[in-house]
């Protein structure tokens, strides 16, 4: 495969977390406050990188990295990387030498184990593009996660529910079910 020239930049927290209102398609795990929690929690370091396209930043992501006695470093990129304004990195060319340039520069360069959970559609084309760089998939079980236009009518949100869900949320509306936060530890 012919090597795309993205180049992989490190970013300080506050260039990220900016960044990241950018992006077009954004998640929680990619969050600069995520990251910092997983750090904070759980003694991962956060690495977080933007993607150069001859000198224009045209995406960003975060790394967890922990170091593992015996098996080395693992590095895991969770839903990621981001997109900032440029749709064309969309395109399954473009996506192929985006993900060539995540191995490349965490695999090849630096000598990590990878661990990727890509935000990308989940069809056959995304696992295309990922067998033919390398990445071997993990035949265990996942989960999905989705995006709602918060700015479409209550109506609209109902309509494009799978009937399954719809009848779900309508059960749960009649039961007059009430959410109570509670703030101190059980136990």
């Amino acid at each position: 495969m012919t090597i795309h020239p993205f180049e992989h930049k490190t970013l300080d927290i506050k260039t990220y977390g900016s960044l990241f209102k950018r992006c077009t398609r954004s998640n929680l795990l990619q969050s600069a406050g995520y990251g910092e929690a997983k750090c904070q929690t759980e003694g991962f370091e956060v690495i977080r990188k933007g993607i150069l396209e001859d000198d224009k930043l045209v995406a960003i992501y975060q790394v967890l990295v922990k170091n593992l006695p015996l098996t080395g470093a693992v590095a895991r990129l969770n839903r990621g990387p981001l997109i900032l304004n440029d749709v064309s990195l969309y395109s399954e060319e473009k996506l192929s030498y985006l993900y060539q340039s995540l191995y490349n520069e965490w695999v090849v360069k630096n000598g990590f184990f990878l661990q990727i959970a890509p935000n990308l559609h989940d069809n056959n084309s995304s696992y295309e593009i990922l067998l033919k760089i390398g990445f071997i998939f993990d035949t265990g079980d996942k989960w999905k996660s989705g995006w709602i236009d918060l700015d479409k009518s209550e109506e609209e949100l109902r309509k494009r529910l799978q009937q399954k869900w719809r009848n779900m949320l309508n059960k749960a509306e009649k039961m007059e079910m009430e959410l109570q936060v509670i703030k101190e530890k059980s136990g």
